[in-house]
């Protein structure tokens, strides 16, 4: 208080999120393939790996932030491969995982809301705007749903089998499995939010979780 005049300041503090993140792993070699970042590759938001960041002929990463836990990697050296680095660098950064974060999936896809696909060993998933685009086997026929009919809640598992992912995410989804997820071709936002701005309207967006990769 000063001369008869107080001021309330509230200043709200949250955890930070690991959807927060443009991309995020833990490891740079998971089933023994080294993942090289190339010319041909760019990161558009905040950027981590606990493992060792490979790069070869000027990867484009636009931050607001980049960070990784092990060494830069040159495929020949820093003049032929040096990244592009817009925004903060943090080298040697590791950010710890959470160790429950599949199951807690499982477990809110499993209640009201939530979809779980088991008895498949492979499940075959594409965004569509408002709909969504499944099948079990890469030769069937997509069956198409819209989305909050297959899941309220934005959430989906897969209960031992892979998850395969692609198309156009419209809305909040988390969608995981307990076996491998990968990526068949592009996944893009339908309304691309904008990192720099923190009043962006944009509800588009998509968490994935996986076990063995």
């Amino acid at each position: 208080e000063y001369k008869g005049i107080t001021k309330l300041i509230e200043v709200k503090v949250r955890a930070a999120s690991f959807s927060e993140f443009a991309y995020f792993s833990d490891e740079e070699a998971p089933t023994g393939e080294e993942i090289w970042w190339t010319k041909k590759d760019s990161v558009w938001g905040p950027f981590h790996t606990n493992d060792v960041l490979r790069v070869s002929k000027h990867p484009y990463f636009n931050g607001p932030s980049t960070s990784h836990g092990g060494s830069l990697i040159y495929q020949s050296d820093a003049a032929a491969d040096e990244p592009v680095i817009v925004g903060d660098y943090n080298p040697g950064l590791t950010i710890s995982l959470p160790i429950d974060g599949v199951s807690g999936l499982s477990t809110k896809a499993s209640g009201a809301g939530g979809y779980v696909f088991s008895g498949h060993p492979e499940v075959f998933l594409e965004f569509a705007g408002d709909s969504l685009k499944y099948k079990f086997n890469a030769a069937d026929a997509y069956t198409t749903v819209l989305g909050s009919d297959l899941s309220t809640s934005g959430i989906i598992y897969v209960e031992n089998g892979n998850l395969r992912l692609q198309g156009t995410v419209k809305g909040k989804w988390s969608v995981g499995t307990n076996k491998s997820v990968y990526l068949d071709d592009d996944i893009v936002y339908n309304d691309v939010p904008d990192f720099t701005d923190k009043n962006d309207p944009s509800n588009d967006l998509l968490g994935i979780l996986s076990k063995e990769n």
